[in-house]
């Protein structure tokens, strides 16, 4: 386990996050220090900060006499440190620069045999007791750079998924005054959001979180409209998250890695399960179904985290993913040229670790009020997101290290309509849908002063956004509201 701490005296220290030493550069880090106090102002202007590396190891079978001591005003804060091996800090950053003492070959060769049985250990994270299988069919869904296409092939083939058959029971307990997280986790119900229940599933030996509307009253048809436009957001978020990331590269920002869950994730049609099926009663309420790869959210695993609101971005970011989210949300109303905004922004980490936000919600340039989603507040929205993030924008590192208030896009003309010949016209929903981004657009840096003037645009670039069908081709800044139609 490796600690960080900021150290002002012998007494007074602070442990630190290790996402601070991860987002941002050297002079982030300084800037932190100096904002929480840590360093004097006198240091901060002077740009100095004294780091040390210090190694604990309690095995002292030295072959080296390098040593590597706390400073004695460090005495107070850190335990108290023996004889420590510089050989053996090495050896953590590179092991191959030196080779294990003996002492360790030889207690790797120890090996003996235990007659103790280990129990079995499930693969997988959830084992509610039993499944109901359907059979579906599923839209392809093809981001091709930042092009987005839903459709559906005639031939397309017959697939069968496992969705838990006890998740009324799970949901039952969770809308109880006494509800217990472990129990519910026991059941194949994984929560409700504001639209959708969300119900545990398997295809094969992958883990799936399966999404219905939870309002039984509603159409069948807009059930599968609102899962369709929840799929065009996540891919089409994710297609704008991988031009902010090459934006955060070329300025050399080191941005923490978030991605939206779209690999794998699958909008699909199930089989109505015969009326005279022994499991009919406990199935799902609709066929149409959006499923995404599970993610950990049992009650050991860290919650999930939210970083925007429906309205706006909350408070200011005090850690580096949350600026990042919050940066994201900017760059993308200057991407789209005030078109979109994605809000609702939230996630879990996957086992690797990255944080992969899920449920993306989105507000759009579409006037009409009846031809949008019933999250989409419209333009007015987007123009009050951007409003209440430049209040602190400035207090973003990402932000400003990027040079967000500099940065202007150039439109150039609306890309060739996507082919959507290999669709089931007899679906309504398999028509085909496209959304797209221009995947290479051109960056020109430049910035603002109030004292030079301005030869050419600052921070120019070329990013047209269009919505396609097989008949016609639209720019996003008149139409996007149409997806929404």
């Amino acid at each position: 386990m490796v600690s960080f701490y900021a150290v002002e005296t012998a007494t007074k220290y602070y442990n630190l996050d290790p996402t601070y030493l991860t987002g941002g550069t050297i002079s982030d880090l300084l800037r932190h220090f100096y904002d929480q106090r840590h360093i004097s102002k006198a240091l901060f202007e002077a740009k100095k900060m004294d780091m040390m590396l210090v190694v604990k190891h309690d095995d002292l079978t030295l072959r080296s006499t390098v040593i590597l001591r706390p400073r004695p005003r460090l005495a107070g804060v850190l335990e108290v440190l023996r004889e420590l091996q510089f050989v053996r800090a090495l050896a953590a950053f590179s092991p191959t620069l030196v080779s294990p003492p003996e002492s360790e070959s030889g207690a790797r060769n120890n090996v003996r045999q235990s007659a103790w049985r280990r129990p079995a250990v499930s693969q997988f994270a959830r084992n509610p007791p039993a499944f109901i299988d359907y059979n579906f069919k599923r839209f392809t869904v093809r981001a091709v750079g930042t092009d987005v296409l839903i459709s559906m092939a005639k031939d397309a083939p017959l697939e069968k998924i496992s969705v838990a058959s006890d998740w009324k029971q799970g949901l039952a307990l969770a809308s109880s005054k006494t509800k217990n997280a472990g129990e519910i986790h026991k059941t194949g119900f994984i929560g409700q959001g504001s639209s959708k229940n969300v119900i545990y599933a398997r295809i094969g030996n992958e883990e799936y979180a399966l999404g219905q509307s939870q309002d039984l009253n509603l159409p069948p048809s807009e059930n599968a409209r609102m899962l369709r436009e929840e799929i065009l957001n996540m891919y089409l978020a994710d297609a704008i998250r991988e031009e902010f990331t090459t934006t955060a590269l070329e300025s050399e920002v080191n941005v923490p890695e978030f991605r939206f869950n779209v690999e794998g994730a699958i909008l699909g049609v199930l089989e109505p399960l015969d009326p005279e099926h022994i499991s009919a009663s406990l199935g799902l309420p609709f066929t149409d179904f959006i499923a995404t790869r599970y993610l950990p959210c049992s009650s050991i695993d860290k919650g999930i985290q939210k970083f925007t609101g429906n309205t706006d971005c909350g408070d200011p970011p005090e850690d580096p993913m949350t600026a990042a989210v919050h940066a994201f949300t900017h760059f993308t109303i200057l991407y789209t040229g005030s078109a979109l905004v994605f809000c609702d922004l939230q996630g879990l980490a996957n086992r690797q670790g990255t944080m992969m936000l899920i449920d993306p919600q989105s507000h759009s340039s579409e006037p009409d009020h009846g031809k949008r989603m019933y999250w989409d507040g419209g333009p007015n929205a987007i123009q009050h997101f951007l409003d209440h993030h430049l209040e602190n924008c400035d207090k973003n590192y990402i932000c400003r290290k990027i040079g967000m208030k500099e940065l202007v896009f150039e439109w150039g003309q609306p890309a060739t309509p996507v082919d959507n010949s290999t669709v089931d016209s007899d679906n309504p929903l398999s028509r085909g849908r496209s959304l797209s981004v221009t995947g290479s657009p051109q960056r020109k840096r430049q910035k603002t002063s109030e004292t030079v003037l301005l030869q050419s645009p600052p921070k120019s670039r070329t990013g047209p956004l269009r919505i396609g069908t097989s008949h016609r081709l639209f720019t996003v800044k008149d139409f996007l509201g149409l997806i929404h139609h």
